[in-house]
């Protein structure tokens, strides 16, 4: 067992950026199509410098910042950087609509959101507008919301070269001046994540850097990680499964995070795990199933693969030895419920 890792996780994470500066840290792909290529060095100047605009922007130990995005950069620029300053992540399901919008922001008392403009049929800007009309008549993006309905919330934040007058993610990367130096204590809350909501309104639970940043660290001693792993993330970012048996996995070994799509497709999973030669994929069953059952399957190398985690729901034994046999998972874990199995012991 290895042993608890004491630390906040913006002080863990500056550390790995120091210890693998020059190790891949974040591929970001559209299937074949490489959208971005991180080393650690290079994500943790890009987080330092989100930490130092949000630091300005009035951003302070303990404000509440959602982040209601599919799986990109940003997303996890601002996991590290909202660390950094102590201020708690507020994991929002990029899918979720205005009534579920609303219940979050009212319970999380939101100081800011983190946003793109839109995501498939979801007009994510024109929620927002109708929530804050005010947001039309701001003379600068940087001026804070006043709103009866939302009191807390101050800016939205949005990942696009164009927000009109919203404020602009790009515009907080300030690259000069000094950071802020926050006293962070490793048991102090860092993240909001929701239940789904299925038997009544979603239930927000508050976790700590001690709690998310040893998960994370745990899951990836079982798979035995190393700084030469490369792990599809193919699972949204919201959820525990990719934020922190991903990402939190990943950087607690110095591995590095694939991205094979915003949301999840099969085909494009798969093409990232031959093109990128990933290591280890994770999925809940039906993922499994559905690039297993794709017609052209066959025509991927899987190879390079040996390690994931199935979880989510029961993994049925006949697609468990399927992902095993054909896809040269070998070593997978199953992490469900309140135990995790690995497969290389039975």
């Amino acid at each position: 067992m290895p042993s608890i890792i004491e630390s906040s996780l913006g002080r863990y994470f500056e550390k790995v950026c120091i210890d693998h500066a020059t190790n891949p840290a974040l591929i970001v792909c559209d299937g074949n199509d490489v959208l971005v290529e991180n080393t650690y060095g290079t994500l943790g100047c890009k987080v330092e410098e989100f930490t130092r605009g949000l630091n300005r922007l009035g951003i302070r130990k303990g404000d509440r910042i959602g982040v209601w995005m599919p799986n990109n950069e940003e997303w996890v620029i601002a996991q590290f950087a909202t660390a950094k300053l102590g201020a708690i992540l507020v994991s929002l399901n990029p899918a979720y609509k205005k009534r579920e919008l609303i219940h979050a922001m009212k319970l999380t008392e939101m100081k800011s959101m983190i946003t793109m403009p839109s995501l498939g049929s979801s007009d994510y800007l024109g929620i927002l507008q109708e929530l804050f009309p005010t947001l039309a008549t701001l003379k600068c993006p940087r001026t804070p919301l006043n709103n009866a309905v939302f009191p807390s919330m101050k800016h939205v934040i949005v990942v696009s070269k164009d927000p009109g007058r919203f404020l602009a993610f790009h515009d907080l990367l300030e690259k000069d001046g000094s950071s802020p130096v926050v006293d962070i204590d490793p048991s102090d809350p860092i993240n909001i994540q929701f239940t789904s909501g299925t038997t009544g309104v979603a239930k927000g639970c508050l976790l700590s850097s001690l709690s998310i940043l040893n998960n994370g660290n745990y899951i990836g001693e079982c798979l035995e990680l190393t700084n030469k792993d490369r792990v599809n993330i193919c699972v949204p970012l919201f959820h525990c499964f990719g934020m922190v048996l991903g990402n939190l996995a990943c950087v607690t070994h110095g591995s590095t995070m694939v991205y094979p799509s915003q949301i999840f497709n099969p085909v494009k999973t798969l093409q990232v795990v031959e093109s990128q030669k990933c290591t280890a994929l994770y999925g809940v069953p039906t993922m499994f199933a559905a690039e297993l059952h794709d017609p052209r399957f066959d025509s991927f190398d899987l190879s390079s693969l040996r390690t994931g985690i199935m979880a989510g729901t029961n993994c049925p034994v006949e697609l468990m030895n399927q992902v095993v046999r054909k896809m040269n998972l070998s070593e997978m874990t199953i992490a469900y419920g309140t135990s995790i199995f690995d497969l290389k012991y039975m």
